[in-house]
């Protein structure tokens, strides 16, 4: 494991979130970089802090699992990531510590690998691996 990458927080209102956290971290709000995720149908925005950001996701519509986590749970906390410097290791090595896998096989998302790790495993809280792909 190499760091702590992003923590991830579900928002209703992206805009806001933004507005807030900026003003928290004591960041202009164009510091938050913004992506559409087809794939999970959401928005987000990164924030930097330090070495790491402030990842606010809101859905865009009620097809998104962002969306789900809402209604189930409302904003907060949902994910921390990891920065891995072999992301098929760290899911082998912690497979074999017995943590449960949501993703066996990792998968691609904004030029990164990433892969997830089930909650029930890590006292309520999911896990995301990271990796950079070499250009």
């Amino acid at each position: 494991m190499l760091a702590i990458d992003h923590i991830g927080i579900a928002v209703r209102d992206l805009d806001g979130a933004i507005a807030r956290w900026c003003a928290l971290l004591g960041a202009p709000p164009e510091s938050a970089v913004r992506h559409g995720v087809d794939h999970a149908r959401m928005d987000l925005a990164m924030i930097p802090v330090g070495d790491a950001f402030v990842e606010l996701m809101s859905p865009w519509d009620e097809t998104s699992t962002i969306a789900k986590f809402l209604d189930k749970r409302g904003d907060g906390i949902h994910h921390i990531c990891f920065d891995t410097g072999s992301i098929a290791f760290e899911l082998k090595r912690v497979s074999e510590e017995g943590f449960p896998v949501i993703d066996e096989t990792p998968r691609e998302s904004l030029g990164e690998v990433i892969a997830f790790l089930h909650p029930k495993g890590l006292n309520g809280v999911l896990v995301e691996f990271k990796e950079k792909k070499e250009s």
